[in-house]
């Protein structure tokens, strides 16, 4: 029913949707809560850095197979990279577009920076994926 909401009221309350738990993922503490572009910010890492297939409390379409370019040629995880990334975020109906996305190989650590683009704005990250 439009127009029964005050001005904005839509809007504060899809952010607040977006409300989470803050994950400081290297003590693996939890404190707090986040919202908005923070707590998107959090649900791409997670979303890249959890293998896919391999946790069963997740669902078949939640994660990424980065951690399957380790160890591959460089050209092929430059290419390859662009693809799982896309496919992983694009999952979430926060995320908008994925763009920018670079992979790049350090020994056994696949380095991956990307653009999210959400309603709340762009969020860049790097995501590091070891073996």
């Amino acid at each position: 029913m439009a127009g029964l909401l005050p001005d904005g009221a839509e809007e504060k309350e899809k952010e607040a949707s977006w409300e989470t738990w803050k994950l400081d993922l290297e003590t693996g503490r939890i404190g707090g809560k986040i919202q908005g572009a923070e707590a998107l910010k959090q649900a791409v890492m997670l979303r890249l850095l959890t293998p896919k297939y391999v946790h069963m409390i997740y669902g078949l379409s939640y994660g990424s197979e980065l951690a399957g370019l380790i160890g591959k040629d460089g050209d092929y995880c430059a290419a390859a990279a662009k693809t799982l990334v896309e496919e992983a975020l694009l999952k979430d109906d926060r995320i908008k577009a994925v763009r920018n996305v670079t992979a790049e190989r350090e020994g056994d650590e696949l380095k991956v920076c990307f653009t999210a683009e959400s309603d709340w704005g762009a969020v860049e990250e790097t995501a590091s994926v070891r073996e």
